[in-house]
Order: structure tokens, then C-alpha cells, then sequence
């Protein structure tokens, strides 16, 4: 099999975003572009040049009616708890193109399924309004997704340790968390947590399935009350009407490109190849 280029990546992550994006508008499903992406359409309206994954985002209610109804016209295949219970070991959805693509995510597992290049899909959800209770809601939540990051890279062979020195720090990972993985509910348990708040009847959202931002991912719902069409390479997809002043409160100045020495992939822990070679 012969190792996929970047723009190789890139350009299968767009063709399932459109597949993404046909199914939702032909059902009345609302998304919008999100966190590097979403980046990505307002500066470069593309991706970023540098950029190894897509993302797309979903108000609970939203996400929650896409994973129950989504099928491919292109053969793409959605993974989730909902759909694949205790064989997914994320508090989210990932579309994969199957068929011509393999992945190797061996360093970093989040399915023992075989599958191909693909574009992550997230739900948001309520948050607290009280600000110092939702400081504290997203600790919990990021604890909770920490632990569930451990069992994953547990399970990471030990002939993919390139320096000997992390062989004994890999070995008790997998003495302490490697053995919970299908025994473990914590990915329904986060869930759960997710959901406390519905989003409907929230002043305030937060991105808990995915909780490394903590409090730079707090921002008012009002954000998603409208969607637009906005360029992404040659097509358009849904942006929500706030992006602006969520992206600000994430990232800061986003237009302001990072120091030449940033500007490399971000998701180096994973292998894509062309199945067909």
C-alpha cells in the first residue's frame, strides 16, 4: 500500500464532507463547519494549507438525529456508540471512506473495525451559565475524557515505541488501563455527561465530548440561531451564524496565521494509505 500525501488526505476528507453535507441538507439536518476547518473556510476558504483532518459540529439535537438516520450514497461509514456500542471508543462520530483507503491508528486506537481516512463529527451541548459552575463542569468532564484517552493509548504496540525510553512509562499504561477497553463504560458514562444540560434550553455551550479546550470552548448558543453557506475549496457548507465570536473566544486572533515553525499536521500519531497499491 503506498502512503497517502497530504492533499491525497485532504481531498477524501472533502468528498465525504460533500457526501456529509447532500445527506443533511436533503434531510433538514443542520451542521456547521468547526474548529480548524471552520478556520480554514474564513481565512483560506479552504483548508488550511497544512491541515490533516476536517471537522463538522452538531447542536445535540442535531447530532443526535444525524447518527440515528445517516447513510451514504458513497459507501461511507459512520462510527459511533449509537451505531457500533462497545467497538467505538469515542464520546463522538467519525465518517469513514472504506473502500479505497486504509488508516493505521494503532498508536493511538479508537476502533478494532478496519477504516479509511476519515472526517470527525461532534456533538455540542448545554453548559452551565453560572460561570464557575461550568468551570467546574468542564473539569469534570475534562477528567473524564483524560481517562478515556489513557485506555486508548494503552493499547499502543510496543514495537511502535521509537525511543527506548518510553518503553517502561508504555508498560505501566497498559499494566493500569490497557485491560479496560471493552470492559470499560466510560465512553457511555461521558455521554451521558454530555447531555445533562440539554442544548435547546442552554444560555451557554460547550464542546464536553471533546474536552482538551475546556473553557475557551464556552460560548452562547446564540451562535447557532442561523447557519450560512460559506466557500470551502470548490463547494460551500453550512457555517453557524456566530462563528466569528466562538473562533475569537477558542483561538484568539484566528486571521493571524501561526509561526511558520506551527505550521505542520496535527494528527502525526496516524497512517493513511491507498488501499489499491
Amino acid at each position: 500500500m503506498r502512503e497517502m500525501a497530504l492533499k491525497e488526505i485532504q481531498q477524501v476528507s472533502l468528498e465525504i464532507l460533500k457526501d456529509i453535507h447532500e445527506f443533511c441538507v436533503e434531510h433538514d439536518i443542520k451542521y456547521t463547519l468547526f474548529s480548524g476547518t471552520l478556520i480554514g473556510a474564513v481565512r483560506h476558504h479552504g483548508f488550511i494549507p497544512w491541515d490533516d483532518d476536517l471537522d463538522i459540529a452538531f447542536t445535540r439535537p442535531e447530532y443526535e438525529k444525524f447518527v440515528r438516520t445517516y447513510e451514504s450514497k458513497k459507501g461511507y461509514e459512520l462510527f459511533c456508540r449509537e451505531r457500533q456500542g462497545k467497538d467505538v471508543f469515542l464520546s463522538y462520530a467519525r465518517v469513514c471512506e472504506m473502500e479505497r483507503t486504509f488508516a493505521d491508528d494503532s498508536n493511538y486506537p479508537w476502533t478494532k473495525e478496519k477504516k479509511g481516512v476519515w472526517i470527525d463529527v461532534f456533538a455540542l451541548d448545554g453548559a452551565e451559565s453560572d460561570y464557575d459552575l461550568a468551570v467546574k463542569q468542564s473539569k469534570e468532564m475534562f477528567r473524564i475524557w483524560n481517562a478515556s484517552n489513557r485506555i486508548r493509548r494503552a493499547q499502543r504496540p510496543l514495537r511502535n515505541c521509537k525511543k527506548l525510553s518510553y518503553l517502561p512509562r508504555l508498560i505501566l499504561v497498559k499494566l493500569l488501563y490497557g485491560w479496560q477497553l471493552y470492559r470499560s463504560k466510560l465512553w457511555d458514562k461521558h455521554i451521558a455527561m454530555c447531555k445533562r444540560i440539554p442544548f435547546e434550553k442552554a444560555e451557554y455551550y460547550s464542546h464536553h465530548a471533546w474536552a482538551g479546550w475546556g473553557m475557551r470552548e464556552y460560548y452562547k448558543t446564540s451562535a447557532f440561531s442561523d447557519y450560512k453557506l460559506m466557500k470551502f475549496e470548490d463547494g460551500e457548507f453550512y457555517v453557524m451564524q456566530g462563528y466569528d465570536g466562538a473562533l475569537r473566544a477558542k483561538y484568539g486572533d484566528y486571521m493571524q496565521l501561526p509561526p511558520v515553525e506551527e505550521r505542520q499536521p496535527r494528527h502525526t500519531m496516524n497512517k493513511y494509505y491507498w488501499r489499491e497499491d
